[in-house]
Formats: C-alpha cells, structure tokens, sequence
C-alpha cells in the first residue's frame, strides 16, 4: 500500500506546468542563437586573419583552394562556439535571458 502512495507522489511531483516546458525551450533557443552568433563572429575574424597574406595553400591557391578554406573556416568557427569559444554566447545568453 506504501508502494502506491509514493509512487503516486513521485509521479505527482513529476508533474510540469506548459509554462516551464515553454520557457525551457525558450531559454534553449536563445543560447543556441548565441551561440550561432559567437560561430558567425569567429567566422570573421578567420576571413579577416586570411587576408593577412599568410595563407595556407593546403587545398590549393586557386577558387577551390579558396573555397575549402572558407568552408574550413566556418567548420571551425562553428565548432569553437559549440565549445565555448571566446565566452560571448554565455555573456550574450546572460544579458538577454531576462527579455524572455
């Protein structure tokens, strides 16, 4: 009989309101759009440090080879900010996570 009071407790207690479900994916949304950002901003800063003239020729110095960087470049860019890259998703989610 115990058995079933507390299961009906933890099942009671397990128990979310549609409010918090929505504000979870909105919260998840605003830190991967901050994260997305951080990724673009890296991006840039990649393009801009290969106009530098120091250029590496793995793939080539023609429109391919440029074009390979590139896609390196954002692959890159994506994956520092997937990792936490320069801090500027969590500051940007922190400063934004009250406007929800």
């Amino acid at each position: 009989m115990t058995e079933s009071i507390s299961g009906a407790a933890a099942k009671k207690n397990t128990v979310k309101s549609p409010g918090s479900e929505s504000l979870k994916r909105k919260d998840e949304q605003l830190m991967k759009a901050c994260k997305d950002f951080e990724g673009i901003f890296l991006e840039q800063i990649l393009k801009a440090m290969d106009q530098t003239g120091i250029k590496s020729h793995l793939f080539g110095q023609g429109n391919s080879g440029s074009m390979w960087n590139s896609m390196l470049d954002q692959e890159k860019a994506k994956i520092w900010a997937q990792q936490g890259g320069l801090g500027m998703a969590h500051m940007l989610y922190e400063q934004m996570k009250g406007e929800l």
